[in-house]
């Protein structure tokens, strides 16, 4: 009879699945930085210096809420950051979606950090209505542009070169490069996000 008491009485096994997704979030923003290195560069990730330093930013802290995961899976802290990363990433995607310009390991981060988050939630239905909220909030906020209007002022104010760098491959390099005039200062213009 104290055995089956006992056996009763125990804490239920910790949920490892949202670690684990934080692991392959970590791991997929890993590859976005890799992928250059193996000849598989990524347009979007490769724009300016939002757009450079953001798989950094997702690899330490994925990796960090992995590590947090994993040695105290029911903390408060999770429940509480949840909100921000699913805000971001729905701002982000919607961005990516409205430009269009997409990024298959952008959405493999965000795919694998919404389902650590719905892990989560799945056992602690109070905060369904705020991470719908935050999702909300943040698709609402790519239709003004964030992540693309911050990348280009941090790499006008920052890196004002890599502006030049940056151009669209149908724009003559050498064209950029030469000028035959005195003047300090020249202006070239184009359409970003123009093919043709």
């Amino acid at each position: 009879m104290d055995a089956a008491v006992g056996v009763s009485a125990q804490a239920p096994a910790p949920d490892r699945k949202p670690a684990i997704l934080f692991v392959l979030a970590a791991a997929s923003a890993l590859a976005i930085i890799v992928g250059p290195l193996l000849n598989f560069p990524c347009d979007v990730c490769s724009g300016g210096l939002v757009s450079i330093s953001l798989p950094w930013i997702g690899l330490a802290f994925y990796s960090v809420l992995a590590i947090v995961a994993f040695r105290a899976p029911n903390a408060p802290f999770l429940a509480l950051i949840s909100g921000f990363y699913l805000f971001v990433h729905a701002s982000l995607i919607t961005e990516m979606f409205l430009m269009p310009r997409f990024c298959l390991g952008c959405l493999a981060v965000a795919v694998f950090a919404a389902g650590a988050a719905f892990c989560r939630r799945g056992r602690n239905r109070q905060d369904d209505a705020a991470a719908g909220v935050a999702i909300a909030l943040g698709i609402a906020a790519a239709f003004l542009s964030p992540f693309d209007r911050v990348d280009d002022f941090m790499t006008r104010k920052l890196w004002p070169v890599r502006m030049l760098e940056a151009a669209p491959s149908w724009v003559s390099r050498d064209e950029l490069a030469r000028c035959d005039h005195p003047a300090g200062a020249r202006l070239v213009i184009y359409e970003k996000d123009c093919k043709s």
